[in-house]
C-alpha cells in the first residue's frame, strides 16, 4: 500500500492534492466521510456507510450494468466506491456476453435464401467483414438489456483505420434477430446483394453453353447451394423448376 502525503487543497476547498513517494498526484474530495474520519467520529462515519449502502442495493447496481452502463459509470453517478459495483458485476456481464453469443447463433432469415437454412448472424456478419478486409475474429460482440425487455447487439470492428459498430435488436424468447442501425442494415443488405449478384452475373456467362434453360437452373442452383455453404455451413436444397418459375 502506497503512502500519499498531502501537498495542498484546491482553491475552493472541494479536494485535496496528494502525492506518493514515487512523485504521482491524486486528490481526494472532502466530503462529510472525510470530514467525520478527520474528527475520528466513528458514529457519522458509521451511518454514513449505512446511507450509502441504501442509495444503492446491489440489484439496482446490477440493473444499471445490465442496461449498459459500466462499472466506473455506476460508481460515478452513485457517488460510491468503485470496489463496491466490482462485487456485484460478475454476473451480469456473463449474462451480458451470453445474451450476445445467442444473438450470434440466431438465424437472419434472408430473401435470397428464403427456401433454405437461414443464415446465423455471427456467420453472416463474419463473411462480410472478410469482403470488407476487416478480420471478423478481432471484432467485438457486446448486449445490454433494453427497456422493452429485448437486448441490444454491438459488433465492433476495424474498418480502414477507424473502428466502426453496428447494432442489433435480439428477442431471446422469438429467437429472432434485426438490425437496428444503418451499419447493421448495411452489412445484411450487402451480403444479401452479394449473393444475388453473383447469380444474376452467372446466366449471361453460361448462356452460350447451355442447351436449354434447365442447364442455367442447375448452374443457378449449384451457385445458391454453395453460396449457403459458405455462410451456414449446411447444404441448401432448391429445385431448379421452381428457381426458374417452373421452366
Amino acid at each position: 500500500m502506497q503512502e500519499l502525503r498531502l501537498v495542498s487543497a484546491t482553491d475552493d476547498g472541494a479536494k485535496l492534492l496528494l502525492r506518493s513517494g514515487d512523485g504521482s498526484d491524486f486528490t481526494l474530495v472532502v466530503d462529510e466521510r472525510l470530514r467525520a474520519a478527520v474528527r475520528g467520529d466513528r458514529v457519522r462515519m458509521g451511518q454514513l456507510e449505512i446511507a450509502m449502502d441504501l442509495s444503492l442495493r446491489p440489484r439496482d447496481i446490477q440493473a444499471r450494468i445490465r442496461a449498459g452502463e459500466s462499472a466506473e459509470q455506476v460508481a460515478e453517478a452513485a457517488k460510491i466506491p468503485l470496489d463496491r459495483v466490482r462485487r456485484y458485476e460478475g454476473p451480469v456481464l456473463a449474462e451480458r456476453e451470453h445474451m450476445a453469443s445467442m444473438a450470434r447463433r440466431t438465424a437472419v432469415r434472408d430473401p435470397v435464401l428464403a427456401d433454405g437454412p437461414a443464415p446465423l448472424l455471427g456467420d453472416l456478419i463474419g463473411l462480410r467483414l472478410r469482403d470488407l478486409g476487416s478480420d471478423p475474429d478481432i471484432a467485438t460482440w457486446d448486449s445490454w438489456r433494453r427497456d422493452d425487455g429485448r437486448w441490444q447487439i454491438q459488433v465492433a470492428y476495424r474498418h480502414g483505420d477507424a473502428t466502426a459498430k453496428a447494432e442489433f435488436v435480439f428477442d431471446p424468447t422469438r429467437r429472432s434477430v434485426a438490425a437496428d442501425d444503418d451499419n447493421a442494415r448495411r452489412l445484411l443488405a450487402e451480403q444479401r446483394a452479394k449473393t444475388a449478384e453473383a447469380v444474376v452475373a452467372l446466366v449471361p456467362r453460361l448462356s452460350p453453353y447451355a442447351t436449354d434453360a434447365t442447364d442455367v437452373a442447375d448452374a443457378v442452383v449449384w451457385l445458391l447451394s454453395h453460396r449457403a455453404r459458405q455462410v451456414t455451413g449446411r447444404e441448401l436444397v432448391v429445385d431448379a423448376g421452381q428457381t426458374l418459375g417452373g421452366a
